[in-house]
């Protein structure tokens, strides 16, 4: 066979079996890389220990009036706000999951605080603090919800997917 060049020709007879053997080596140096890295290991955010929360200025107190799904209907200052739990779904187990937050959550206390985008799509989105505790930590660390990875609030993903492997590994709630 006749090629123009050197170069034509050797592209031509090894060029896929390079780009074969390239590919291949990526691949297997990948697998390497997922299979060494810890099964716990998650995004890499500033971590908040449990009990030393500090809320962002944005944060609001209310008390709530009513809980459906995971949505919560806060009064604060004569205002009503509809606030969706940030890194909270309840595929499984809704109408549990509902019963729980409405027993844990009507009538009391709490304390809203925002991430970085407050708002999206019309929905609002929030961390929810009752008695200083971690209230969307807490649903997770008993497994009643899944966790939902959030593109923009990401500030206590770290924090709410430790709870949730915790559930995990005990088999507790949805987990069992």
């Amino acid at each position: 066979m006749y090629y123009e060049n050197k170069r034509t020709f050797y592209i031509k007879q090894y060029g896929p079996a390079v780009a074969v053997i390239i590919i291949s080596i990526a691949l297997i140096v990948t697998g390497l890389v997922i299979g060494f890295t810890p099964e716990n290991k998650v995004a890499s955010v500033t971590p908040v220990e449990k009990d030393a929360y500090t809320y962002t200025k944005q944060a609001i107190k209310g008390t709530v009036k009513e809980v459906n799904g995971i949505t919560v209907t806060l009064v604060s200052n004569g205002e009503e706000h509809e606030i969706n739990l940030i890194g909270i779904e309840s595929t499984k187990n809704t109408e549990v999951l509902t019963k729980r937050m409405a027993t844990d959550l009507t009538g009391k206390n709490v304390v809203v605080d925002f991430d970085t985008v407050k708002s999206e799509k019309g929905k609002t989105y929030g961390y929810l603090y009752i008695d200083n505790d971690f209230y969307n930590e807490t649903l997770l660390e008993n497994g009643l919800a899944n966790l939902r990875a959030e593109r923009n609030n990401i500030n206590k993903l770290d924090v709410l997917a430790k709870a949730q492997i915790s559930a995990r590994n005990q088999g507790l709630g949805i987990w069992n």
